[in-house]
C-alpha cells in the first residue's frame, strides 16, 4: 500500500487526486504528499487570491523546522519539507501545520437513528403524508 494511503487511513483524512492522478492530503495552508523514499512532503503555499499569508507561512515552516522536518525548497514564504510518516510526533504535527481536518465520523446514536430513517422510508410511512389530511 502506498505511504500516503496509509497514512490519510491512519488518521482520517481524505485523499485527493491531482490533474495527473497523484493522490494528496489537502488543508488550509497547503497540502501533504507522498514524496518518495518512505517519507512525506508536506507543501505551504499562499493561496492565489485573497489577501497575502506570509507570516502564517513563516509561524508554521519555523515550527516544523524546530521539530526536525528536514528542508526541501524554501522560497520567501512557501516552502516545502520532509517528514517520516512513521514518527507520530511528525505526522500529527505535519497535518496540524497544514491545516487539514479529518473526515467527519458518525456515532452509533447517529448511525442507528440513521438506520430507523431507512427501516420508516422502506416500509412506506412518509411522516408528511400522516401529517395532511386527505381532502
Amino acid at each position: 500500500m502506498e505511504p500516503l494511503k496509509e497514512f490519510a487511513a491512519r488518521y482520517h483524512l481524505r485523499l485527493w487526486r491531482d490533474a495527473c492522478g497523484d493522490p494528496f492530503v489537502t488543508g488550509r495552508f497547503g497540502h501533504l504528499y507522498a514524496h518518495g523514499g518512505g517519507r512525506l512532503g508536506m507543501v505551504l503555499e499562499d493561496r492565489a487570491t485573497g489577501p497575502g499569508r506570509a507570516r502564517a507561512l513563516l509561524l508554521r515552516r519555523r515550527a516544523a523546522l524546530a521539530a526536525g522536518f528536514a528542508p526541501h525548497q524554501l522560497g520567501d514564504a512557501e516552502s516545502i519539507l520532509l517528514f517520516d510518516p512513521e514518527n507520530q510526533a511528525h505526522a500529527q504535527l505535519g497535518i496540524r501545520l497544514v491545516g487539514a481536518r479529518p473526515k467527519r465520523r458518525a456515532s452509533p446514536a447517529q448511525l442507528a437513528a440513521l438506520r430507523a430513517a431507512r427501516e420508516s422510508r422502506q416500509n412506506g410511512s412518509n411522516h408528511c403524508a400522516e401529517a395532511v389530511p386527505a381532502a
